[in-house]
């Protein structure tokens, strides 16, 4: 089970914001560090279109069809896969 803490690194310094974990010696760590600038609380809302306007072409130049039909090929391959495998 993964136990959740959180810190602050101020320079060299880990500054701890709720209670510290014990003793963390000959255990694994896992630290993440959150970089990207926080969303701002009343993020701009966009309409469906702009929406549409800004995916288009992010499957690259396959028609529906196309698109469809390998998806439905990668569907069949994972269920003729045998369990456990």
């Amino acid at each position: 089970m993964l136990n959740s803490y959180q810190a602050e690194l101020n320079g060299s310094q880990l500054i701890w914001i709720d209670q510290p974990p014990k003793r963390v010696e000959h255990r694994r760590v896992l630290v993440v560090i959150e970089d990207a600038e926080p969303l701002s609380p009343n993020p701009m809302p966009v309409d469906a279109y702009t929406a549409f306007m800004r995916a288009q072409g992010c499957l690259g130049q396959a028609s529906r069809t196309q698109i469809d039909a390998e998806l439905a090929a990668m569907r069949s391959e994972w269920d003729d896969r045998p369990l456990g495998a």
